[in-house]
């Protein structure tokens, strides 16, 4: 926590409206989260030109975000896809489940393997071989958007 006591207050603050978020609808409080993890990401790793793409519309509830982590069969673990270099250009391919706000989502962050390294993937579910299953059937969490996102993006 910052030493700093405005910033301090403004976590406190900040937390305490998530949890009245949280305690009036799960659902949207897991999406707001997802979101929020996007956009953590967004600032940590994305280079200037996706900064500038996407904070400001993130920060402003302009778009939906998701991070996709798991993969069939490692539902309980961190399991990169796949991106491949060709030249100038990068093919994503894989699958990852349960993904918070999949059927909703503008972009998705990507958790991959690139030539033995982890990578994290910038994918806008609009691009041309970028997919999202019909939203999952839940047991107890009516109104999450969940599904699955089906990768293969140059």
């Amino acid at each position: 926590m910052s030493s700093d006591p405005e910033s301090a207050w403004r976590g406190i603050a900040e937390a305490l409206h998530l949890a009245a978020l949280a305690r009036a609808s799960v659902s949207l409080f897991l999406t707001v989260r997802a979101t929020a993890e996007l956009g953590g990401i967004v600032a940590c790793v994305g280079n200037a030109s996706i900064r500038a793409k996407l904070l400001d519309p993130l920060t402003r509830a302009g778009i939906i975000g998701a991070v996709g982590l798991s993969e069939p069969g490692d539902e309980a673990e961190i399991s990169p896809a796949h991106v491949t270099t060709d030249g100038d250009s990068y093919r994503l391919t894989g699958r990852k489940c349960y993904v918070t706000n999949g059927p909703i989502t503008d972009w998705v962050a990507v958790f991959s393997h690139l030539e033995g390294h982890e990578a994290i993937c910038l994918v806008a579910l609009d691009q041309q071989g970028v997919s999202s299953s019909a939203r999952s059937a839940l047991m107890g969490v009516i109104g999450m958007a969940i599904a699955d996102e089906l990768l293969e993006r140059y």
